[in-house]
């Protein structure tokens, strides 16, 4: 019996680092600064003004230039364990062929603008109406593998 359950235990772990493999990079390794809201460009004022004035509902991910969403896509990857459980996101740039990996737990939405993404430090900013008062960590995409 201790034999099985070491075998089950040797499979699981081979099976949830084969998992992690899917991925070039993790978004927290990426070069990235910490921003006010005063410091975003000033597209991302304007996109972000217009989606809490119209009070809409927003996916995870957000583009500010609508050209950006035929070069970008997000996919929730399950947990092996527990399929409804999230384990992480990827941001996968079909351009440029690269997959990023974005922890579960980071806050939308993760907004793409000029070859950067911009994640803000607090849930629900856009529901709530403070945009202005979040912080933002701006993270430079690769622009080659």
């Amino acid at each position: 019996m201790k034999k099985y359950i070491f075998y089950i235990l040797v499979i699981s772990s081979i099976a949830s680092c084969s998992r992690d493999l899917g991925y070039d990079y993790k978004i927290k390794q990426l070069q990235h600064k910490d921003l006010s809201y005063n410091e975003l460009p000033k597209e991302i004022h304007d996109y972000l003004s217009l989606i809490t004035q119209c009070d809409t509902s927003l996916c995870d991910l957000a583009f500010v230039d609508p050209a950006d969403s035929s070069r970008f896509r997000f996919m929730v990857v399950k947990s092996i364990f527990v399929d409804s459980w999230i384990a992480y996101y990827k941001l996968i740039d079909i351009d440029m062929n690269i997959i990023y990996r974005i922890e579960q737990g980071e806050p939308s939405p993760y907004i793409i603008f000029d070859n950067k993404l911009y994640i803000p430090d607090r849930f629900n900013t856009l529901y709530m109406g403070d945009v202005d008062q979040a912080r933002y960590t701006e993270y430079e995409l690769k622009n080659e593998k």
